[in-house]
């Protein structure tokens, strides 16, 4: 899975714990079963996943590395992120995942994937 990949490579940059890919993978599993489990209900959206739902997904995964993110920041006795660039990076992937937020609906509606699963799945991921 690409989300375990960049997980172990943030780890690496970062020099944190194996707690960090843990969550990050235990999160992304998580969501990914939840999705799955949606998806399988939906007879209308299991004829194709659709390129919307899959940038959906990626926002999905990042969501998730970012959320181990947060809860490994290290943060010292007078409340700040013991390394600077952390924040700046943190600022730039939200930005990227902020963006593909714009992408995902108008090319389901482009493409005719639009479906009441994938709406569902972006407000969600939106969340």
């Amino acid at each position: 899975m690409v989300a375990t990949r960049i997980s172990l490579c943030v780890q690496a940059v970062a020099g944190w714990g194996v707690g960090y890919v843990a969550q990050a993978v235990v999160g992304m599993a998580t969501a990914v079963w939840l999705v799955a489990r949606s998806y399988c209900r939906d007879d209308a959206a299991r004829a194709h996943f659709g390129s919307a739902n899959r940038i959906t997904l990626a926002r999905l995964a990042a969501a998730m590395l970012l959320v181990a993110v947060v809860a490994e920041l290290p943060i010292d006795a007078d409340g700040a992120v013991g390394q600077t660039w952390l924040p700046w990076a943190l600022v730039a992937v939200t930005a990227v995942v902020a963006v593909l937020d714009a992408v995902d609906g108008p090319l389901a509606r482009r493409s005719g994937m639009a479906s009441a699963f994938g709406a569902r799945f972006d407000m969600e991921t939106d969340a």
